[in-house]
């Protein structure tokens, strides 16, 4: 694998941006249930060395996201805890057509409208067939917080892709029209501008993990397609628990991991059959070993450095719990 080839994304600054949530032992002796002293003091001596470092994650940074480091995508399902830090630091918002109901819906409008108005209306967009999005929903983005609202009638796309070809117009500097929407990725599938060998620019998605399995592979399928058309982009759907990164196939892709996510469950999983994939970093590594959802999908797996390399010969999707 050519070196230069590499593709390095930092997931640290999910520190700073996250909702914290308290974890078990936490919240049983805030309810008065647990003692956890004597417990905490007993796994800190079974879990430490003297040959280990404490926290190999201390010198991990965690980034105060800048004001635009992501453009925000909100789907129609389920938005988590995270929503109003996400709308109110985002560059750019996408509600994909009922996603509209959700901003609405979760309450962070009244919090972050200051936020909102900093923004243009070509940065805050409803898109979609709008089926879905209600006329109250319209005009309350329209009038008091300034969205553009493009209809766009293609029954062969989900409303998700039509949010991340709308994105990718806006950010090729070229104007949307109703008529020129279509599914030739060579159309809209082009790198941003100014972005070759910087950090990538973020798409952050909200609801792609809904109740609706059928809609949840759509939505990796949408994402693992910007990440083969995207080499200057990356897409992370974002859950209250979970977080899942698609990752294009011919380079090895490096990751620095939120210490949110520290020593949680994650893997790779491989959604086409990938012939030879490595890694580093994971408690299980693999080397040039296939996977398939016939085979090995080295799912369960456990991230042990605040680094991660993954190498595979075709796409597949990086996921990882939240704690």
């Amino acid at each position: 694998m050519d070196s230069t080839l590499a593709n390095f994304l930092d997931l640290t600054f999910l520190d700073s941006l996250l909702v914290p949530v308290p974890d078990a032992d936490q919240a049983g002796a805030e309810a008065g249930n647990i003692d956890t002293s004597t417990a905490k003091a007993t796994t800190s001596k079974m879990n430490s060395t003297e040959d280990e470092p404490k926290d190999k994650w201390k010198d991990v940074g965690s980034d105060e996201p800048a004001a635009e480091s992501f453009d925000l995508v909100i789907l129609n399902s389920l938005v988590t805890p995270h929503l109003g830090r996400l709308v109110a630091r985002c560059g750019a918002v996408f509600c994909a057509d009922g996603g509209s109901n959700r901003l609405v819906e979760s309450g962070v409008l009244p919090e972050t409208s200051s936020a909102l108005g900093r923004l243009s209306s070509y940065r805050k967009w409803v898109v979609g067939d709008l089926d879905s999005a209600r006329p109250e929903t319209l005009r309350v983005l329209r009038q008091e917080h300034g969205f553009a609202v493009l209809q766009l009638v293609d029954e062969n796309s989900t409303d998700f892709h039509k949010a991340l070809w709308l994105r990718d117009r806006l950010r090729t500097g070229d104007q949307p029209a109703k008529t020129d929407h279509g599914r030739d990725d060579q159309d809209h599938g082009r790198d941003d501008p100014g972005q070759g060998g910087g950090r990538p620019r973020w798409v952050i998605v909200e609801g792609g993990f809904g109740l609706r399995f059928d809609q949840c592979l759509a939505s990796i399928s949408e994402g693992l397609k910007f990440a083969v058309r995207h080499r200057d982009s990356a897409l992370l759907f974002l859950g209250e628990e979970t977080l899942l990164v698609p990752l294009c196939g011919g380079r090895e892709h490096r990751m620095r991991v939120p210490r949110c996510a520290a020593s949680s469950c994650a893997g790779v999983l491989a959604f086409v059959d990938c012939t030879s994939v490595s890694t580093t970093g994971f408690k299980w590594n693999l080397d040039a070993q296939p996977l398939s959802m016939l085979g090995l999908i080295s799912s369960s797996n456990q991230v042990v450095d605040p680094v991660v390399t993954i190498t595979s010969d075709q796409p597949l999707v990086f996921y990882q719990q939240l704690r």
